[in-house]
């Protein structure tokens, strides 16, 4: 008999260190775990060669706004040189301009530049290439350049949502721009639904606008998908075209749902953890039981 109560002490321990580990797993980590703060220190470090660095606009950025913030870093210049371009469609300079109001002169300067300017007060519209020229004292020069585009309209891909029954997107326009329209298309080009207009509501000064497209009623299969978007100088997409942009999304067909298969369970919503605890639960209560019965009965 002692031997058995033993064996059934040692049982019950077990399983209760058993449910307190289960118990422990089902916390949240930031439950079990300190917070530390974060320090962020900046140092500026400048090259120990001779070269300059374009930090701002980023080699491919678009920008919808006119205003750019341009960024340079330049390591033992004795003259640094900027400027603008403009280019055509086929990637020819159509015009430039030398931005020397900027430029750096001295002996072995190391540095930041920094400056904004308003493209509209240039080009308006369109690609653009920024250069940066460095000149040593001894007449070597190095130079950095950046190709970026100022649009009349853009949608960044990082802004597209879906939640599988519409996709929501945001337009960004300049001024000038009184209407969008949008519609989708799938994988070969071609149009699918209706095609969507919209006016802009601040079209002297620009901005931007949430959209979406509910696709519900589409029945589209799986695939990826794009929205093609348009932005015109006229009220309900009239006018002249001005600009275009696009942004893909991808999209899972719903799978057919088979009734009979496991509805009882989900209608009950019981998680895994709560199957374990409960479970643990009444094995522990199961132990104490048998204990009681067991002193009871060495006792008579």
């Amino acid at each position: 008999m002692q031997i058995a109560k033993k064996q059934l002490l040692g049982f019950g321990g077990l399983a209760l260190v058993v449910a307190m580990t289960a118990f422990a797993t089902t916390l949240p980590t930031g439950a079990v775990s300190g917070a530390t703060g974060d320090v962020e220190i900046v140092v500026q470090v400048y090259g120990i060669n001779f070269e300059t660095v374009i930090n701002a606009p980023k080699d491919g950025d678009i920008y919808s706004d006119s205003k750019v913030d341009f960024s340079e870093t330049h390591s033992h210049a004795y003259e640094v040189n900027y400027v603008l371009q403009q280019l055509n469609a086929d990637g020819t300079v159509a015009k430039e301009w030398a931005l020397t109001e900027y430029d750096v002169h001295g002996t072995d300067v190391s540095g930041n530049t920094n400056f904004t300017l308003d493209l509209n007060d240039y080009g308006g519209t369109g690609v653009y290439v920024f250069r940066s020229t460095i000149t040593s004292e001894t007449g070597t020069t190095k130079e950095d350049a950046v190709q970026f585009t100022y649009a009349a309209i853009d949608a960044d891909q990082a802004d597209v949502k879906t939640d599988g029954t519409k996709v929501g997107f945001k337009v960004s326009y300049t001024a000038g721009i009184k209407s969008v329209a949008y519609q989708l298309r799938d994988a070969n080009g071609n149009f699918i639904g209706d095609r969507y207009v919209t006016n802009t509501p601040t079209p002297a000064t620009g901005g931007t606008l949430n959209l979406s497209i509910d696709f519900t009623s589409l029945n589209l299969p799986g695939g990826t998908y794009t929205i093609y978007i348009e932005g015109y100088d006229g009220l309900d997409a009239s006018g002249d075209l001005i600009d275009t942009a696009s942004v893909k999304f991808d999209y899972t067909a719903p799978t057919p749902v088979t009734p009979g298969t496991g509805a009882i369970m989900s209608a009950l919503n019981i998680s895994r953890a709560d199957y374990l605890i409960t479970g643990l639960i009444g094995f522990v209560a199961i132990s104490i039981v048998a204990l009681i019965a067991i002193r009871r009965s060495k006792r008579n």
